[in-house]
């Protein structure tokens, strides 16, 4: 008879990026034996050493059990792994999984703006919306920065977020395999913020370039099916490079990074009029030459609410949840 320990997932979601500062762990037994269950059962996080280890815990229980370590750091990878001892007492093979989290804790978005084009085309649905004019002003904002690198890197991450649906590249390659980023929310509780380890994408040499690059459509933000809500796309973001050193350099956006309201391939784009594709232009090379400039993008210029204190959330954060206002 086989049995088996399988389902392992954190925060109910398997191998799952953008974790919070206190996950939770689940995971079922699989066996064909009548009666079998589990007695006990052990966990271990780690990332180069131990961070956690739960102990042989007297338990039946297998869904959603807290993490019980020390803090976890942000923009980082874990191992986990779960042992579970049977109704007979013989403990199962040890399975194991990843996660890595996003960016929280106070401060950590300290040194990065929204920022937005300053020529974008602005549509004023005051005076558009019902006159016909049923459609977000064309254009994709796009916006990119050279950064040079003062030491080796040994690890990068960088955390994005949008107010608009977006992409991001690093020297020019995409970064992530989701689509329709940031995905729909009550931009005034919750803004969903992605980190991504771009280490595999990034020239780690002291003295290399990289380009960062994003391309920010209308999406749920200023399009009609919010009722041109905003006016501006806009943009945030966070690089983490870490060095063999143990230091760590950080690079947000600001107004030196250059933008265009309207450049790449991407001519127009909206939820429910699609996207119009210029393949001439796709092989856009997002490099950090654009002929407008990136501006703080203040909220009150966007809607009579300010959202200053925005801390962006993570997408499994629950809208007006933590990490969210």
């Amino acid at each position: 008879m086989q049995i088996s320990i399988t389902g392992l997932a954190v925060d109910h979601l398997q191998s799952p990026s953008d974790i919070g500062p206190s996950p939770s762990f689940s995971w079922r037994m699989l066996s064909d034996r009548p009666g079998a269950a589990q007695s006990a059962y052990r966990i271990v996080v780690s990332a180069s050493a131990t961070v956690w280890d739960s102990g042989v815990i007297e338990s039946p229980e297998s869904v959603s059990i807290p993490y019980g370590g020390p803090a976890l750091a942000p923009a980082k990878r874990y191992s986990w792994s779960v042992s579970v001892r049977d109704e007979t007492g013989a403990w199962l093979p040890a399975a194991a999984d990843s996660f890595s989290t996003g960016l929280f804790g106070p401060g950590a978005w300290d040194g990065s703006i929204w920022i937005s084009a300053a020529d974008s085309p602005v549509r004023d649905p005051a005076e558009d919306l019902w006159k016909g004019k049923a459609e977000a002003e064309d254009g994709t904002a796009v916006f990119a920065k050279r950064v040079t690198n003062g030491k080796p890197i040994a690890e990068a991450w960088w955390c994005v977020t949008g107010l608009g649906v977006f992409e991001a590249y690093v020297n020019g390659r995409r970064v992530g395999d989701d689509f329709l980023k940031p995905g729909f929310t009550h931009y005034g509780k919750t803004k969903h913020s992605f980190c991504y380890d771009v280490t595999p994408l990034v020239r780690t040499g002291a003295g290399d370039a990289n380009d960062l690059a994003a391309e920010v459509s209308a999406g749920w933000w200023r399009d009609k099916i919010v009722r041109f809500h905003g006016k501006r796309s806009a943009f945030r973001a966070m690089l983490i490079l870490r060095h063999a050193d143990g230091t760590e350099t950080r690079v947000g956006t600001d107004t030196t990074w250059r933008a265009c309201g309207a450049a790449g391939p991407v001519l127009h784009a909206a939820i429910f009029d699609g996207e119009d594709y210029h393949a001439e232009f796709a092989e856009f090379p997002f490099r950090a030459e654009f002929p407008s400039h990136a501006e703080s993008a203040e909220f009150a210029e966007f809607s009579n609410r300010s959202n200053a204190g925005f801390v962006a959330a993570a997408p499994s954060a629950a809208p007006g949840g933590a990490g969210a206002e």
